[in-house]
């Protein structure tokens, strides 16, 4: 994510001001972009780099708007409203429509007599891996092409099963990772506690200094090991027969980590319910160690950060090392 290279720097508030400098340093770091704020920096990324290559993806526009109503329903966001004038699609469907086949004609006039440079993606196409693959000069690969982010109408991560070759896979891991998965599990299911049986204020005298950020730099050992955490956890929240969704997983990942000292924060945000009742509000929790968001990074950026809890590192830690 760009803000994993320029924490410092607020995305929103350079694109607004059309201040492109510190957003596309980030570039330098990565071989291809996708999503935002890249679709407002072609230009941008075509001038600094006069031989990469474009990829525009085009769908049928009423399946587009379909989903994007689905996938973003009644939340806003500020980079939305920079794309598209409103942060919400639900009621803005016409503008949103509008954006979207504009944008589409300015991409092809831009590239207009440069068919080198730019390829139309059409993901409907039967044969998009055959065209992709021959546009970049790549051989098509033989797994079929990729589908993400696919609706899910209950919003809510659907439970796995614990099936017989799981639990065969389980027992071909090293100790150190079972009893990682084993303290992952047992990890969740005190933070899903704590959550129903604690009222929130409790909770929070545990969760660090309210109102201060842990380092963006942290020994790159801890970094690793929070990564693997992280990962963990995903998993393990899968398997769980409770509820385990973002203020567990975060609560989850704070113990985990503060068990081995490393920093982390963890924050709260709310953003409105729906665009015409700002009575109606929802919560998300997110947690950071370093320069990652470990859990709840899909959807922040849709809250205002209401409040965080963080911690440091201590001298003591810093001087000797630690068996992670």
């Amino acid at each position: 994510m760009v803000e994993d290279k320029i924490p410092t720097v607020n995305v929103v508030t350079q694109l607004k001001k059309r201040h492109y400098d510190d957003i596309l340093s980030v570039t330098d770091y990565y071989d291809a972009f996708c999503d935002n704020p890249w679709l407002l920096l072609y230009k941008e990324i075509d001038q600094k780099y006069p031989d990469c290559k474009f990829i525009l993806t085009t769908r049928d526009e009423k399946s587009w708007i379909k989903s994007v109503c689905n996938y973003f329903n009644d939340s806003t966001s500020e980079i939305r409203s920079i794309i598209y004038g409103k942060g919400s699609p639900l009621g803005n469907e016409s503008l949103y429509l509008e954006k979207y086949k504009q944008h589409k004609q300015e991409v092809i006039q831009y590239f207009k007599g440069k068919p080198h440079k730019l390829f139309i993606l059409d993901l409907n196409d039967e044969k998009k891996w055959e065209k992709l693959c021959a546009f970049l000069a790549q051989k098509v690969p033989l797994e079929p092409f990729p589908f993400e982010n696919k609706t899910n109408t209950t919003k809510v991560p659907q439970k796995k099963r614990i099936s017989f070759q799981k639990l065969l896979n389980y027992f071909k891991l090293s100790n150190q990772k079972k009893f990682l998965f084993i303290e992952a599990f047992i990890s969740i299911s005190i933070s899903r506690f704590l959550i129903i049986f604690f009222a929130f204020k409790t909770i929070a005298k545990k969760l660090g200094s309210h109102q201060q950020e842990s380092p963006l730099e942290i020994d790159p050992t801890m970094q690793l090991k929070a990564i693997e955490i992280e990962k963990v956890i995903k998993k393990v929240s899968l398997y769980t027969p409770f509820r385990s969704l973002c203020f567990e997983q975060a609560l989850c990942c704070k113990i985990m980590l503060k068990r081995r000292n490393i920093p982390s924060t963890i924050y709260f945000g709310l953003a409105k319910k729906s665009s015409g009742d700002s009575s109606r509000l929802k919560a998300h929790a997110w947690l950071r160690s370093g320069q990652h968001i470990l859990t709840g990074k899909r959807g922040k950026n849709n809250f205002k950060v209401v409040s965080f809890f963080g911690d440091s590192v201590s001298s003591s830690n810093k001087s000797r090392k630690r068996n992670i």
